[in-house]
Parts: C-alpha cells; structure tokens; sequence
C-alpha cells in the first residue's frame, strides 16, 4: 500500500515538474530585480510591488509618451542652472526633463541668467547622495523685499533646488531615460507635486520607468489651480529613492 502511495506522488510530481520549475523560476527573477535594482530591505510587501513594476516594465519600458491633453491653466516658471564648473555631466539630463515637462501644457520652465528670478535651480554636477538615494529637491519659501513707487513691497518666493546622483545612477543600471525620468521626477518637486502611490506615474517615490503621464500632468494643473504663482510652502526635502 505505501508503495502504491509514493508511486502515485511521484507521477503527480513528475507531471507537475515543468509548472513548479516555472513557479520557482519566477520567484527567483523577482528576487534578482530586486536586489539588483531596489537595493531595500525584502519585504511582502515591496516583494510584490516589485513584482507588479517589473511586469508593468516590460510592457512599457523605454516607450515614453509625449502627447498630452489640452490643459485648462498654465504657468511659466524660471529657472536657472549654474554653468560656471567643470562638472556638467547631468545637464544633458535636467535638459530633457525640461522640454518633458513643457509638452504637458500645463507649465513653461523658462531658462533665465538671473538667478533672483528663479525659482529653480538645477544642479549640473553629479551630486553624491546618501544610501539609496538618486535624486533630491531641496524646497523652502524666502521672503523677498520690492520698492515700488517709494514703498516696500514683500512677498514669499519659493526655492528648489534639485540635484542628481548620476554615478550612482549608472552603477544601478539606469538607461538615459530612465535617468531623464527620474530628472522629471525631481522637476516635479519643484512644481509642487508629492509622490504618487499610482504604478504609473514619474512622481512614483522609485519610479524608473516612467515618464511623465496625463494623471501628472492633471495633477500639477490642479495644484496651479488652486495656488498663486509665489504660494509660500513650508520647507521640504524630497528624496527619490534607487527605482525597483
């Protein structure tokens, strides 16, 4: 009788060999993505957030959109890159993420040589973050001072400034764009917006993949909806975490 038993397991298990081979296959790849590409700590659940992204990956990896609904209201903000070191390796970077973001319809980043009129700047050197980090957007509100016909005038101006690990960011595996999307994802600070739980969306806290999508892009129209060009914002550091 017991030998009629193990035989019997052992033809389910022979015939079920291929489906736990590819079960175990698949826990493996997800465990490699995301030692490779989370550098964080495994858990349940950024196990299967992992999971959901590396199959959202390999459906829309490297297929940026660029073409964007009409928007309601619109915004032109300056900003200003210092240019004088040696050190330029993320400008090309901030560049692309600079017309991202002007596709949208919703803003123009404006270049400008004075930096008193910006409200961004964008850091061209390669910035050594801590841990995990590629990306961060440091955001404070300064109160400025404006005599006009003989009075004082005082208004709060809004400051980002936004900076780029791109060494890190290369030892991780980044591609160009996906460098580019994590570049519009710190613009994105700066604008205003605040990270996203939605999969696809560049303002993802490790968003990689994606760039900037329509929800994004409403989002930011939103915000400028509801805000004046100089709101005052209590002071923010916002960090972009390696992407999963």
């Amino acid at each position: 009788m017991s030998k009629w038993i193990f035989k019997l397991i052992k033809n389910i298990f022979y015939r079920l060999r291929p489906l736990i081979l590819f079960i175990l296959c698949g826990l493996a790849f997800i465990v490699l993505m995301q030692m490779q590409y989370a550098h964080l700590a495994l858990t349940p659940r950024n196990f299967f957030d992992t999971a959901n992204r590396c199959f959202q990956a390999a459906q829309h990896h490297e297929q940026p959109i660029d073409h964007y609904q009409p928007a309601s209201i619109h915004r032109t903000v300056y900003f200003y890159v210092n240019t004088h070191g040696h050190d330029q390796s993320t400008l090309p970077y901030w560049h692309e993420a600079v017309q991202g973001w002007n596709k949208t319809n919703v803003v123009t980043l404006q270049p400008t040589n004075d930096i008193a009129a910006a409200t961004i700047t964008l850091v061209p050197q390669s910035i050594s973050l801590s841990q995990n980090t590629v990306g961060l957007t440091n955001t404070q509100s300064s109160l400025t001072t404006q005599q006009i016909n003989g009075r004082y005038q005082y208004r709060n101006h809004n400051i980002s400034q936004c900076e780029l690990d791109l060494k890190k960011m290369k030892t991780y595996g980044y591609t160009k764009q996906e460098i580019v999307n994590v570049a519009e994802h710190e613009l994105g600070h700066a604008l205003g917006l605040k990270h996203s739980q939605a999969v696809r969306s560049v303002m993802g806290a490790d968003n990689r993949f994606f760039n900037i999508q329509q929800t994004d892009a409403d989002h930011l129209a939103d915000i400028f909806s509801k805000t004046t060009p100089n709101h005052p914002v209590n002071q923010s550091i916002s960090c972009h975490i390696a992407g999963s």
